[in-house]
């Protein structure tokens, strides 16, 4: 009865229904999980989670992906110190895990928490040191809060790590130019223009680079190639 209400789209009787199966067979992970997901069609997200956390204790080996589909389902509606809660969960579970960490990071990021984030990349880094997306963001969360020495370090473990990064160059680039350090600033630019010569970000910088140290024929050759 359960399933033919969430095929016909009737998610509260679904739930009712599958319910009721769940009560005589708790540790079935099939209606546990179609109970889930009837509740979280249903928007009774917290039923749902509830569920989801009953199928993490019935498959203790599958825990972490149970805890990953309530991080899924609150962070798309947005809920996120639910999502926040899920991210945290799979970390404990997976202390190993550097992309466990890193994803706990892309969160606080996304909620421009950088600080928070930095910590977890921080984390990601010391578990997995050649995890190259963790040092660049790393180094896009200091930027953000402009701490430029540590963004040039992090961008610099980047670099190291996927030399042909246009982007950890440029906002290597980017940091020497915000401390008006434009002698500096201009070699990274230039390996950004190398690594993706075609980039109109990348060729528009060291045109400013060139004016400030007042070199207007590099300036004029670089405007020529945008």
């Amino acid at each position: 009865l359960g399933m033919s209400r969430m095929n016909a789209n009737q998610f509260e009787a679904a739930s009712a229904a599958l319910a009721e199966a769940a009560k005589a067979q708790p540790q079935d992970q099939s209606i546990l999980y179609n109970l889930a997901q009837a509740y979280q069609k249903a928007g009774q997200l917290e039923k749902a989670e509830e569920t989801y956390k009953a199928l993490a204790v019935v498959s203790p080996k599958d825990a972490t992906n149970w805890h990953r589909y309530i991080l899924d389902m609150y962070s798309k509606v947005n809920q996120w110190p639910k999502a926040i809660e899920a991210a945290r969960k799979i970390v404990e579970l997976n202390p190993n895990d550097d992309q466990s960490i890193y994803n706990f990071g892309l969160i606080y990021q996304q909620l421009q928490k950088y600080p928070e984030a930095i910590e977890q990349y921080k984390k990601a880094v010391a578990v997995k040191p050649t995890n190259d997306l963790a040092w660049f963001q790393m180094g896009f969360c200091y930027y953000s809060l402009k701490n430029y020495k540590e963004t040039i370090s992090a961008m610099q473990k980047n670099v190291e790590l996927v030399p042909d990064h246009v982007y950890g160059w440029m906002y290597i680039g980017m940091s020497y130019m915000q401390m008006k350090d434009f002698n500096k600033a201009l070699d990274p630019m230039k390996k950004a223009v190398d690594a993706q010569q075609d980039n109109p970000n990348a060729l528009f910088t060291p045109e400013v680079i060139y004016l400030n140290l007042k070199d207007r024929y590099s300036a004029q050759d670089m405007v020529k190639r945008l």
